[in-house]
């Protein structure tokens, strides 16, 4: 029996247009599914940020100075951003404390152990923690937020360093982060 003679046969071209059916219907669902998430709510899993900071500083009348540090959180994936904790912290570099100074003139870099920065002495520490839906940055946008500290006019250089923390993985201590070291006095 050939192909033409076996498509003649209603009971055949029933089962194939059964078949055609559920191909189509599964199809659908497929497709729809796809263009739902990539068109309509243009998600993702997991959010992505790229933060950035900028310093600056200004001369108080008491003889202190303020260390004012704008962070710029900006949505780079597709996904809404919720901000729920982070901190912005200053530590002093210089003038260096002679304990420190002496250890880091004799670590031993070689030292699979050695850390990669020095443990530079807090200044202050400014914690942030939102309540949900609170802080959301949409996809595409970007949000500031702005952290004052009063410095004393002996501290020459710092160590600002801004984290905020990825509310998908709540499991583990992951998140956006950046470090800046800041000349107190040339304001670079």
């Amino acid at each position: 029996m050939n192909l033409l003679d076996w498509l003649k046969n209603e009971q055949n071209l029933s089962v194939l247009r059964a078949f055609q059916s559920i191909l189509t219907m599964v199809a659908i669902v497929v497709g729809g599914s796809w263009a739902y998430f990539l068109f309509v709510r243009r998600r993702q899993k997991y959010p992505r940020a790229n933060i950035t900071q900028r310093i600056r500083r200004y001369p108080l009348p008491n003889g202190k100075l303020l260390l004012r540090v704008i962070v710029q959180i900006s949505n780079d994936g597709e996904i809404l951003l919720s901000l729920v904790s982070g901190f912005c912290r200053v530590q002093q570099m210089i003038p260096c404390a002679d304990d420190l100074c002496n250890g880091l003139e004799e670590r031993d870099d070689s030292d699979e152990q050695c850390e990669p920065e020095a443990d530079w002495p807090l200044i202050c520490e400014r914690k942030l923690k939102f309540k949900k839906r609170q802080r959301e940055i949409e996809p595409g946008e970007t949000d500031e937020l702005h952290f004052d500290f009063v410095l004393d006019t002996d501290v020459e250089v710092v160590v600002v360093y801004s984290y905020l923390k990825n509310v998908k993985k709540r499991r583990r201590e992951i998140g956006w982060n950046v470090t800046s070291v800041y000349d107190l006095r040339y304001g670079a």
